[in-house]
């Protein structure tokens, strides 16, 4: 565990940003003899990242930092591995790095260039506004020849999911249908339905945009790697303009003192047995539910007094702070978001939770962060069809609320986790 508690607060939260798990390995007598190296992401400013010299370097753990003022772009959510693979007569036994560029390349990129082994892969995530691959995009191994299948949002799928669901008359269903935690803020009840949802301003439109971005990012890989398209397993997802507020938020209107009282009376007096015990569940209920929202104030007061509240989404924690000072995303957006919506030309963030941000099991299992779609007949139709996308390639799909915790922060699980896997034997020599 790494407590980051001490450092600043736009990094507590975004584990996979400000290292990345690594290894070297050199011929032994017995096969490859390994070491995990722990990566520090190249942004001098992020103080997280010393914590892989503090608390992870040690007598079998290596550290090592390529320091420079990189921006969003050189977060190591960023960077992501090809697995191993043969192409155009060139071999990649220890597979091949993946970093998204937006205009500039990063910084990390010539580091990964300096190891001669992964020769890294550029990809265009200028149209998202965190700018990483983790975004859109995921590699899984899978038993084929190839060893390993590529999965990619698809924004199209995850609009003909809600155009269905208006089509069969469901337009006045809730579009998101997460409940509510104990520890949720007072405005914590998406109220859009799915009609009001498929009338924002060009949303189709921006889909379409979004799907047209992730179709060239597609393409480069299938150039460098020789991956088929049956090789390719889409997912329903849906994005938005960072900043635009699409969901609106209600909070609960529950029953007053006056009013469980007086139902208390009226069936007390006249009700059988079978009501009063219902009065007696309805007076347990409010409780409980008093009870629950004052622990959920007290924690939300917790985390003003150690600052918490203050935390940085993705972008900001990825911004120089030099940069960060004159950085004024609301008023930027502002000025320019109608027009931006209507044009289609981004930047883009996960509307519903992006649950192709995910951290892959080691039991053919993925850790998403729970979509929360649209219940048609009983079932959450995006869910549903998130976990068919990930049976196509034998996974299945754990679910995790992240709303309040990372997504709301344009962030997800893969975002706010990090993992150390088991070294492999390669012989990339």
């Amino acid at each position: 565990m790494i407590e980051t508690s001490g450092c600043n607060k736009q990094d507590e939260i975004w584990a996979q940003d400000f290292f990345e798990p690594g290894y070297m390995s050199i011929p032994g007598s017995n096969g490859p003899v390994s070491i995990h190296i722990m990566i520090r992401s190249a942004q001098d400013y992020r103080s997280a990242g010393r914590k892989v010299f503090q608390d992870l370097r040690s007598n079998t753990v290596g550290a090592v930092q390529h320091l420079a003022g990189g921006v969003t772009t050189d977060s190591t959510g960023n960077l992501e591995t090809v697995p191993p693979y043969k192409h155009n007569k060139k071999s990649y036994p220890a597979g091949r790095a993946v970093m998204g560029s937006a205009g500039k390349r990063p910084f990390m990129m010539d580091f990964l260039d300096a190891q001669e082994t992964q020769a890294p892969i550029e990809l265009d995530t200028s149209w998202l506004a965190v700018q990483h691959t983790d975004e859109f995009m995921q590699f899984l191994p899978v038993e084929s020849e190839r060893g390993w299948v590529m999965m990619v949002d698809d924004p199209r799928a995850g609009l003909e999911i809600l155009q269905k669901a208006q089509q069969d008359g469901h337009g006045k269903e809730m579009a998101v249908s997460r409940s509510k935690s104990p520890t949720d803020r007072a405005k914590w009840r998406v109220t859009n339905t799915i009609d009001e949802l498929l009338n924002v301003t060009n949303f189709a439109g921006f889909q379409e945009s979004c799907a047209g971005h992730i179709e060239e990012n597609i393409n480069i890989i299938k150039r460098e790697t020789g991956i088929t398209d049956a090789e390719i397993i889409r997912i329903p997802s849906l994005y938005q303009v960072y900043k635009s507020k699409v969901w609106q938020y209600a909070g609960n209107k529950p029953r007053t003192d006056e009013e469980i009282q007086t139902i208390f009376s009226d069936i007390w007096q006249s009700g059988n047995g079978k009501q009063r015990r219902q009065v007696h569940d309805l007076v347990h209920a409010q409780t409980t539910r008093r009870l629950g929202e004052q622990q959920g104030q007290q924690l939300a007061k917790d985390s003003e007094k150690d600052g918490s509240v203050g935390w940085h989404d993705a972008l900001e924690a990825g911004t120089p702070p030099q940069e960060l000072k004159n950085y004024q995303p609301e008023t930027a957006t502002a000025r320019s978001l109608e027009g931006r919506q209507e044009q289609g030309n981004g930047p883009a963030v996960a509307l519903y939770p992006g649950t192709i941000n995910s951290v892959v099991l080691n039991n053919k299992q993925i850790l998403a962060p729970n979509p929360w779609g649209p219940v048609i007949e009983g079932q959450d139709v995006l869910a549903a069809a998130v976990n068919a996308a990930y049976q196509k390639a034998n996974y299945t799909v754990l679910y995790m609320d992240d709303w309040f915790t990372h997504h709301e922060k344009v962030g997800e699980v893969h975002c706010g986790s990090n993992a150390i896997r088991e070294l492999p034997a390669v012989k990339w020599w």
